[in-house]
């Protein structure tokens, strides 16, 4: 026996919204990374939570960077931050610490800010000057 036409259409067009439905819950539930991969809400989450951390340690203000802090948020090494303390390049003033004469730099907020925007200093004294 056939179904009229008209129940025949209203089925497909159910079994089509149902379809469309399963779809995008699917998407909703679903966030397709670049690489093609399908990742779950809640990974996505755990993704972002995990990259707000990780900027909010970079963003955070302090009053005064070590040397080794100073060159992670330059793209320098620690021992070329020393040198240009050492030099008088950057302001910077010693920490006494436990050993020896010596001490560590520390480098003033305003003083990275300062070299960010307008470069090193010129060489302190002529002891260090270029020939």
């Amino acid at each position: 026996m056939h179904s009229p036409q008209w129940l025949t259409r209203s089925l497909e067009t159910e079994v089509v919204n149902d379809a469309t439905k399963a779809r995008n819950t699917l998407s909703a539930n679903q966030v397709h990374h670049p690489d093609g991969a399908a990742m779950s809400v809640e990974e996505r989450l755990e993704r972002i939570e995990q990259m707000l951390a990780t900027l909010v340690q970079q963003q955070t203000i302090k009053e005064w960077y070590t040397t080794a802090e100073v060159g992670g948020l330059l793209g320098r090494a620690e021992y070329t931050v020393r040198e240009w303390c050492r030099q008088g390049r950057i302001r910077a003033k010693k920490k006494p610490c436990g050993r020896g004469k010596g001490g560590e730099w520390l480098v003033s907020h305003e003083e990275l800010t300062r070299l960010r925007n307008e470069g090193l200093l010129p060489f302190r004294s002529a002891a260090f000057a270029v020939l």
